[in-house]
């Protein structure tokens, strides 16, 4: 879907396509931009048992193939798909999974030990077709080392990734180490406070 963002709040953004006003359950690293800006989201849609429909919004390709891959997963449904990648971003989840990190995984996610260990089982193997990085030409740690610095300054999520992704387009050479893209970041939110 590309359209006009409408508004933007924990858990759902509405996007109007076409005059139409759409409301879309999203992670919180999704829906980044200003409120008025055009945003491009990838979308999955649902019809319950009672005839409503439901839209999830994913910010890239990849991340809405892992929540369909999440919710194949026996007791994991859309919800709670959409829940697990809120607390952990869609790549930092395929690496915890790969790297069978249960404990790290059950911490960040909240899920109970079965549940996660039964994530890691189920997942692994078809997290092969999946490609980790999400952004091309980025170091996915100095991408989630610097993230996780900024969410510890209490920066907003919304705010850090609107930040890190006007900088990848305007000097990605920043995304080799994480102190410059650290120190480049804190420069541009700095100016806006």
């Amino acid at each position: 879907m590309l359209g006009k963002l409408v508004s933007r709040e924990e858990g759902q953004c509405v996007l109007e396509v076409g005059g139409l006003g759409f409301l879309l359950k999203i992670t919180t690293y999704s829906c980044a931009e200003e409120i008025g800006g055009e945003v491009k989201i990838y979308t999955r849609s649902f019809v319950q048992a009672d005839g409503e429909q439901t839209f999830y919004g994913f910010e890239e390709p990849r991340e809405r193939e892992v929540f369909d891959l999440l919710r194949e997963i026996k007791g994991i449904g859309p919800r709670t798909s959409m829940r697990i990648l809120s607390r952990v971003r869609w790549d930092e989840l395929c690496e915890l999974v790969r790297t069978k990190s249960s404990d790290v995984l059950r911490s960040r996610s909240g899920l109970g030990r079965k549940t996660v260990d039964r994530i890691v089982l189920e997942l692994k193997p078809r997290l092969e077709n999946v490609t980790l990085e999400g952004r091309a030409g980025i170091n996915q740690k100095v991408w989630t080392e610097t993230r996780q610095v900024l969410e510890k300054l209490g920066y907003s999520t919304a705010e850090i990734e609107r930040t890190m992704r006007g900088i990848l387009e305007d000097e990605p050479s920043v995304y080799g180490k994480t102190e410059e893209l650290v120190k480049k970041a804190l420069m541009i939110m700095g100016e806006k406070h």
